[in-house]
């Protein structure tokens, strides 16, 4: 979750992502099943996430 100071919220469930060159966040994901019951899961096309590039940790 990320704040916003002025506008509309989002409604809309979005990809993040936190690496060393800061918070990217996606295009909205429209493919869930399970909102209501508080375990959303992805059932979309995994070819619309953003890449997942993992970062060595110390």
């Amino acid at each position: 979750m990320y704040k916003k100071r002025y506008g509309a919220h989002e409604t809309r469930i979005r990809e993040v992502q936190l690496n060393s060159s800061g918070i990217h966040i996606g295009q909205p994901l429209e493919q869930f099943s399970g909102i209501l019951s508080g375990i959303p899961n992805y059932v979309g096309d995994t070819q619309t996430l953003m890449n997942n590039t993992h970062e060595p940790t110390d």
